[in-house]
């Protein structure tokens, strides 16, 4: 995980890509802000990945403005249970702001009903 966090933070600055990525288990949660492109160009090699399945696009939208532009590639691990609320905090302002908090507590949510 760390050496796709490194790479992620390499090719996302050199690409003006910033957001988070949130995992739990095999379950993952990623947000990318940035040119459409190169937006476009990243998710087109995570759906050539083999590593990658049931890949789900929950929001696909222009923004005026970045929310993330401190992370490259800020990455959060989730134990399950509770534990996420702990590490969400980081992340509650930014995610707010952004207006993506729903989608992120019901990602948590059903990743944290699949580790019980």
């Amino acid at each position: 995980m760390f050496e796709i966090i490194q790479t992620s933070v390499r090719n996302n600055t050199a690409n003006q890509l910033r957001g988070f990525l949130i995992y739990s288990g095999q379950s993952f949660f990623q947000v990318l802000e940035g040119p459409e492109d190169a937006v476009s160009a990243v998710f087109e090699v995570i759906c050539k990945d083999p590593r990658h399945m049931n890949i789900e696009v929950l929001r696909d939208q222009t923004i005026q403005q970045t929310h993330f532009e401190r992370w490259a590639m800020q990455r959060i691990a989730v134990q399950g249970g509770d534990d996420w609320a702990a590490s969400l905090g980081a992340l509650e302002e930014p995610v707010r702001e952004a207006g993506i908090l729903p989608f992120v507590e019901e990602f948590l949510g059903s990743s944290s009903a699949k580790a019980a």
